[in-house]
């Protein structure tokens, strides 16, 4: 059965909106001609500009270096990337993340005073053992972002250190051996700590934006509702912007390629409170682009399962000094369950070294709330723009 006969029988099942079929089966015959979706003008009022966006790895258990990230565009162990075929009674990939948009568009947009999303952390670092040898720690956290709906709120993150330990048994015998230390030190004058931190709530200034920079302006929550929902728009959007700024001298010539930019601004869409339809166009501009690989029944840090989209390419140098450090190749996956289209998780791990190191955010729950912030005692940030422009001014002296 190919994908798009499997589709068809998809769609008799489920009900959709006639606008979303149309889209559906055209991500689907593109795929079969191995074309991505063709750009449509974007439907966006006012203009944007698109910068790449950096690659972050947290704390810093990856590093990126080098100004262009070069994409991988054979699949894990071999072939081309592009449609994908299975056996008979199983659902491609694609299909899958296909189907995920199409059961995204069926729900409602949602309300509430505040946009939360409840995640658990893990990064993991090389550590200098006894003599030449080196083991691996883990290092864990909890983080509840509170995004409020209305520009006058503050942003607050309440976020928690759960300590840091040997990450396998083995690694646990090499910290024996190396005298069991309870911090060490992971590069750039920091060091992580075997104990867990207390809960502390980070303050952001009003009117800080929605969290998605389209050059650089940061897009408010409204304006974020304004996103196009076709894919072919949403593409053409993201890459008109940033051939302009290009254009412009605002992004180098040879940073980010057209899927690398696709894929990061997608993956910044991923958590942050966009309507059904523009989050399930999201879906469809990266079923429909051949070079990211669509991995099918993928588990997640927390053991649940989903489909994954994968990009591979970059650098990364992992360890705290010379000694220990390795540069590996990067693989970046957004893993989505397909029953209900949610973000399962976002994963950083490294390619090609002595041993793979991860880096995760698994999300817990992510919507719309009434609640409000249970704040812990201990605060930092800036509840004010002038109280950031104040602390600023006072570390420059």
């Amino acid at each position: 059965m190919n994908e798009i006969t499997e589709l068809r029988q998809f769609r008799s099942a489920v009900p959709a909106e006639p606008v979303a079929a149309e889209q559906t089966m055209r991500v689907m015959a593109e795929l079969g001609s191995g074309r991505a979706a063709t750009p449509a003008r974007p439907a966006l009022r006012g203009r944007f500009r698109l910068t790449p966006l950096r690659l972050s790895l947290g704390l810093g258990a990856l590093a990126a270096t080098g100004t262009a990230v070069a994409v991988i565009l054979s699949a894990v162990g071999g072939g081309t990337p592009g449609p994908q075929h299975t056996a008979a009674g199983q659902s491609s990939p694609r299909i899958s993340l296909i189907a995920a948009a199409e059961k995204l568009e069926r729900e409602p947009a949602g309300s509430g005073t505040y946009w939360r999303v409840r995640s658990k952390e893990s990064q993991q670092y090389w550590a200098h053992g006894k003599g030449k040898e080196k083991y691996v720690i883990d290092q864990r956290a909890t983080n509840d972002m509170w995004q409020p709906a209305a520009n006058t709120g503050n942003p607050v993150s309440i976020s928690q250190g759960l300590g840091t330990s040997p990450a396998t048994p083995a690694d646990r015998e090499a910290w024996r051996r190396a005298g069991s230390p309870a911090d060490w030190p992971i590069g750039n004058g920091m060091r992580v700590k075997a104990s867990a931190g207390e809960r502390a709530a980070n303050f952001q200034p009003p009117g800080s934006g929605s969290g998605l920079s389209l050059g650089s302006r940061t897009l408010s929550l409204n304006e974020l509702k304004q996103l196009p929902t076709d894919p072919g728009a949403l593409k053409a959007l993201i890459l008109e912007q940033r051939t302009r700024d290009i254009g412009r001298g605002l992004a180098p010539k040879n940073g980010f390629s057209e899927v690398e930019t696709i894929y990061m601004t997608v993956d910044s869409m991923t958590t942050l409170p966009v309507p059904p339809r523009v989050r399930a166009a999201a879906y469809r501009l990266l079923a429909s682009t051949p070079e990211l690989q669509v991995q099918g029944r993928v588990r997640d840090p927390l053991g649940r399962v989903g489909v994954a989209v994968a990009l591979r390419g970059g650098l990364a140098v992992t360890g705290s000094s010379g000694e220990d450090s390795e540069t590996s190749r990067i693989e970046q996956r957004l893993i989505i369950d397909t029953a209900s289209g949610r973000l399962l998780a976002r994963t950083y791990s490294t390619i090609g070294g002595s041993r793979q190191l991860v880096t995760y955010t698994a999300y817990e729950s992510m919507g719309w709330t009434s609640e409000r912030p249970q704040l812990p005692a201990k605060r930092t940030g800036c509840v004010s723009v002038a109280t950031c422009k104040a602390r600023e001014k006072a570390q420059k002296h």
